[in-house]
């Protein structure tokens, strides 16, 4: 059996469109369990403080077929793994630039892309 636990290292920003507007800024992911071979809820404190130029790039997602969201993640993973003969637990911190596309199809239908990150 195992378990994987996650959380948040530091708040991080979020961005959309071409122009890559900041739209919101992810304040904190708590420290969560994912059981093993089990469903879990990673909940997620964002702030969006909407200005003039974010409500221009959410806006364009209406009308704008291919949409980029970048996310700068900052996420600390734990896996505990528990054998019949030892235990053992793995940390490792990802802080990685990552993104996807985001199309908005008639009648308010999204499509999301698959998530990119880039090696750092």
């Amino acid at each position: 059996p195992y378990k994987v636990k996650m959380k948040s290292t530091k708040g991080v920003n979020v961005y959309l469109g071409k122009k890559a507007t900041k739209v919101a800024e992810v304040r904190n992911i708590p420290e969560t369990m994912l059981p093993a071979k089990g469903t879990g809820v990673i909940d997620v404190y964002v702030k969006m403080a909407p200005t003039r130029q974010s409500w221009g790039a959410m806006f364009g997602t209406l009308v704008s077929a291919h949409n980029p969201i970048y996310i700068e993640n900052s996420i600390m993973l734990e896996i505990d793994l528990d054998f019949f003969f030892t235990r053992f637990k793995v940390q490792k911190e990802f802080s990685k630039p990552c993104g996807f596309d985001l199309q908005v199809i008639r009648n308010a239908i999204a499509k999301v892309g698959p998530l990119v990150c880039a090696d750092t």
